[in-house]
Formats: structure tokens, C-alpha cells, sequence
């Protein structure tokens, strides 16, 4: 098994940080079209650049995830995720994308989802998995749902599962391996030990996406859950005394 995350690195590149918490977690970092311009088209820079990245990758590689790389923090490594993935993928999906409580870009697509199982239950597109070996059929048949914008080409291929009866794209409705941040309320959440636990799912995610925040949110915005994560790290290493 191992484990790459794949994320745009089109210039400027704002990933330092989502960087550094992967690195922490042992989570391997692959940066596509780094130092190119932006293409103005969501689309494009990161479905189609996206899937580009992943038929370059070296031939070892199973399993493929990708974040955004501005606002995205790591809190587990690769095994836990991908643990994680196969036993939600045993229910039939090949993907797995993050949920969020906002039917965005257009809201009256919420209509066409099913009863919600939580309240993330529409599609975030700013982090996904997949095996390796899924992705390109997968990708392919996202990308040709839309014209401009990645995340309603994904709600395009969700909705598909409801309407055409397939199962190739699942969301994490219950926050196990990602947890978008918008709209966060304070009893959404507690953070103990390192780890963020959805108190209304039982979910404990993996990787938290302060998507359409700009990094803040109450109660728990990028910067306090990573300075949090600083100073158990600090501590641990105090603890075991590795500094005096």
C-alpha cells in the first residue's frame, strides 16, 4: 500500500502549511503544474491538470487522494485513511468525496439529493480518494459533467448515482476521512488528543477543509486547531524527552 495526495500547485502556491501537517502525519505530497499560471477554470485546474498528475505517478502508488492546498490541514497518516477508504469503499463506490452543509454553486440542485443522512450531505470537491486504478474512468466521467466549475461537475456525478443508478461516487456524509468547516456551529465538534471528532456523526476525520472561510470559523478556525496540534507536539516530545 501507499498512499500519494495530489494537490494544484499553480502559481502563487499557498500549500506551506497543508504541507506541514501532512508531513507531520507522514502523508506524501505530490504538487502538480507548480509555478504555472492559474487557467481562470476550476475545471481545468483540478480535475483535468489533476488526472494529468495521476497518470505520471510512479507505478507503486495504489491509492490516490487530493486536498486543496490553501485551506486543508492533515490530522491522520496514510494508513488510517486508506483503512478507512476500503471499508467505506465495500459498499460499492470507487470514490469517495468530502461532504459539506452547502449545496454550492447552485443551491437548487439540493432539491435532486436524497434524504440527508447528516448534515454534510452535499458534495465538497476539495478532497476526494480513489483507488489508483480507478481514477482515470472515474475523472474522465466527472470532468465531461461540466463546463467551468469542479465541484458541480462532482455534484453532477453524484446526483448520476441517484438518477442513472450507479455507484461509482459516495459522499462522506459521516466525516470519517474529511470534514469540511463552513457553517461550523459549536456543538458540532470537539478537539481532544489531536483529533477532531464530529459530535452529530461519530466521525473522526482525517483531514479538515475550511472551505469558504478563509481559513477562520468558530469555534475553530486553521490556525488555533494547528496551533492546538503544535502544542501536544511539543509536549509529547517534552514528555519523552526528547527536549529538556
Amino acid at each position: 500500500m501507499r498512499l500519494v495526495c495530489i494537490s494544484a500547485a499553480h502559481a502563487p502556491y499557498d500549500g506551506a502549511l497543508m504541507e506541514r501537517s501532512a508531513k507531520r502525519v507522514g502523508v506524501e505530497i505530490v504538487r502538480f503544474k507548480e509555478g504555472e499560471p492559474w487557467p481562470n477554470d476550476f475545471r481545468v485546474g483540478k480535475l483535468v491538470h489533476g488526472l494529468e498528475c495521476v497518470k505520471q505517478l510512479p507505478a507503486d502508488m495504489t491509492h490516490v487522494m487530493f486536498v486543496d492546498s490553501s485551506d486543508t490541514l492533515f490530522l491522520a497518516g496514510p494508513e488510517e485513511i486508506v483503512r478507512k477508504f476500503e471499508a467505506m469503499r465495500g459498499q460499492g463506490s470507487l470514490a469517495i468525496v468530502s461532504g459539506e452543509k452547502n449545496c454550492y454553486p447552485i443551491s437548487e440542485l439540493a432539491e435532486q439529493y436524497p434524504a440527508p443522512d447528516s448534515p454534510w450531505r452535499f458534495v465538497n470537491s476539495g478532497s476526494w480518494i480513489m483507488r489508483r486504478e480507478n481514477v482515470g474512468v472515474v475523472l474522465e466521467d466527472v470532468i465531461s459533467r461540466g463546463e467551468y466549475c469542479d465541484q458541480l461537475c462532482w455534484h453532477r456525478a453524484y446526483l448520476a448515482v441517484v438518477t442513472e443508478n450507479w455507484s461509482d461516487v459516495m459522499i462522506d456524509q459521516n466525516c470519517q476521512l474529511f470534514q469540511s468547516m463552513f457553517m461550523q456551529d459549536c456543538g458540532d465538534f470537539s478537539l481532544e488528543n489531536g483529533r477532531l471528532e464530529n459530535l452529530k456523526t461519530g466521525g473522526r476525520p482525517c483531514v479538515l477543509h475550511w472551505n469558504g472561510t478563509r481559513n477562520a470559523g468558530r469555534p475553530y478556525s486553521r490556525d488555533g486547531v494547528w496551533s492546538t496540534l503544535n502544542i501536544l507536539s511539543a509536549s509529547s516530545l517534552t514528555h519523552e524527552g526528547v527536549h529538556a
